[in-house]
């Protein structure tokens, strides 16, 4: 899904402006390991759009939205 969300935005952005995707996670131990190698896999394929991708994982989150630098935020609960 992130890749395709990139390169939507990639290609309707306009090229003056810089477009970073930062992802924050819950943490869960039986599958961080294998996370972290799908991450890694997305980060090089963003690479290509010009777009840095960076992701964290936090013990304190609880529900999925999609936060812009402007201060909107898209909720994407359940």
């Amino acid at each position: 899904v992130i890749p395709e969300l990139a390169k939507l935005i990639a290609e309707k952005n306009e090229p003056e402006v810089e477009v970073k995707l930062h992802l924050v996670r819950a943490n869960n131990e039986n599958y961080l390991d294998n996370a972290k190698e799908a991450f890694q896999q997305v980060s090089y394929s963003l690479e290509s759009l010009g777009i840095p991708f960076i992701y964290e994982f936090n013990d304190y989150i609880h529900d999925r939205s999609i936060v812009m630098d402007k201060g909107w935020k898209v909720g994407l609960g359940r």
